[in-house]
């Protein structure tokens, strides 16, 4: 039996609109390079003319950094940090840099895959993200150990970097 439910968090089969994992930019075609293409199908936006071309809203040089992502972890984490700093609880020791590295290392066709890639700023300032964003991957995923661990050295360790990152020892969200 199928439950089919409405729900607000994003979650059901008829109300999804949080992605966990890779993510893509909406707002053109589909690429082919990312989790479950199959379904690109049941995608609305792939019946409007506009949005199902390469470059669909966007314009070539458009800028990556400028266009629209799925909304996941990834984009929530930025949207906080893109916050925090606009309210001075992002210390100067946080680089801009890791802001994008975090919107973009799950924009897998981009980095790995080398689409979407005539939306890349002409400046070149994308080129030098996604470079940084593929060596932050090399120590992401699957360099996670099956070892048992010291909780509380981990929330010495953890703690001490929020506060060097973020003066007032929180996010705020």
């Amino acid at each position: 039996m199928f439950l089919n439910c409405r729900d607000v968090d994003g979650t059901s089969v008829d109300a999804q609109w949080g992605v966990v994992g890779d993510t893509y930019i909406l707002g053109c075609r589909l690429q082919n390079y990312k989790v479950f293409p199959e379904f690109d199908e049941l995608c609305p936006d792939m019946n409007d003319n506009k949005m199902n071309t390469k470059l669909g809203v966007y314009h070539t040089g458009h800028g990556i950094m400028n266009c629209t992502f799925t909304w996941g972890h990834d984009e929530y984490l930025y949207d906080v940090i893109k916050y925090n700093r606009s309210i001075g609880n992002v210390s100067d020791k946080f680089p801009i840099m890791a802001d994008n590295i975090i919107r973009l290392h799950s924009l897998y066709p981009y980095h790995t895959y080398d689409k979407y890639s005539e939306f890349e700023s002409v400046d070149g300032t994308d080129a030098k993200i996604k470079k940084y964003v593929q060596d932050f991957n090399k120590y992401d995923l699957y360099t996670k150990v099956d070892k048992k661990v010291n909780i509380e050295e981990l929330k010495e360790y953890y703690c001490g970097l929020i506060l060097k990152f973020f003066p007032m020892g929180i996010l705020v969200f």
